[in-house]
């Protein structure tokens, strides 16, 4: 199953993700990381990783069209099966989103359909919300609505620091995308 990671920041979440695949190599193979920022960490830890990485600046390119143009050809050369957004800042077309139906998947820091979109641990953490958690899901043309795959939580202790929650966060969702991962395998092999 091949696998393209797509990321904009410091890529917590692709590390672990390229560690248990590399680990796994016999079921899956990352075929490359996607990144829209020119100084992302991703694409260190990607070249650390020996694993082929793109930057598509999408200042650099005619329109956002154009980026997406460029991303698509990328993906469909190496005949990618998933594409796992981790921390992508960009919000992808639905023109984008219809060519890869059911084969985008995002993770999100929040028990969705609470909080979708951004600052989600920040809102639960000062609504005092019993749980946070971590959603994975299909990407569809809305924000962070499309069809959930998994999810796990914490109980919240209040005399943390929003910043320690959301350390909690990060390492459950780290957990969480394996394991999403590994559902996909199981859908894959079975559609074969």
């Amino acid at each position: 199953m091949k696998i393209a990671i797509f990321g904009s920041g410091n890529g917590s979440n692709f590390q672990a993700l390229a560690e248990y695949i590399i680990k796994n190599k016999n079921q899956y193979k990352l075929v490359m990381v996607i990144c829209d920022k020119p100084n992302a960490y991703i694409l260190e830890r990607a070249k650390k990783l020996n694993i082929q990485s793109y930057l598509v600046d999408y200042n650099q390119h005619k329109s956002k069209t154009d980026a997406e143009k460029s991303i698509i050809d990328l993906l469909v050369n190496d005949e990618v099966d998933y594409i796992l957004l981790a921390g992508f800042m960009k919000i992808l077309s639905t023109s984008f989103i219809d060519k890869f139906q059911n084969r985008i998947i995002n993770i999100h820091p929040s028990l969705l359909p609470s909080y979708p979109g951004i600052g989600a641990i920040k809102k639960a953490y000062d609504n005092h919300d019993e749980y946070i958690g971590v959603t994975t899901h299909y990407v569809d043309g809305g924000v962070d609505t499309g069809k959930i795959i998994l999810q796990d939580k914490i109980k919240v202790n209040y005399e943390k620091s929003l910043e320690e929650i959301t350390h909690e966060i990060h390492k459950i969702e780290h957990v969480l995308y394996i394991k999403t991962l590994q559902k996909l395998l199981q859908n894959y092999e079975q559609r074969d």
